[in-house]
């Protein structure tokens, strides 16, 4: 599973892509074979005005056809990565499931 992470007008320290990237390997290590390519996407939308202004986007590249893409804002940079990496978890989850269901019923009718 490949993983980029890019921060625009954020300065991520060695920290949070540190914790990016155990948030990645800890929510999805049971989807690694469903998953291809998974992309973080930082960026600090109202500068230094503050408020929820860090917005998070990760967008995985699934094996089989199609992606997943989860975004939010939050007010730090640890807590939109955690928010958004748990809202993409359960929606790839939900994704296998339904692609485990079709493949069950197409193969039923054989």
């Amino acid at each position: 599973m490949q993983i980029s992470i890019v921060d625009r007008n954020v300065d991520l320290t060695a920290k949070q892509k540190e914790l990016v990237d155990r948030q990645i390997e800890y929510s999805f290590d049971r989807f690694e074979t469903h998953i291809r390519a998974v992309e973080v996407v930082l960026n600090d939308v109202n500068g230094p005005r503050g408020g929820s202004d860090i917005q998070c986007r990760v967008r995985l590249m699934l094996h089989s056809k199609g992606e997943v893409l989860v975004e939010g804002r939050e007010v730090s940079v640890e807590a939109a990565i955690s928010s958004v990496i748990d809202r993409a978890s359960i929606a790839v989850g939900r994704r296998v499931e339904r692609l485990k269901d079709s493949q069950g019923t197409s193969m039923s009718g054989l």
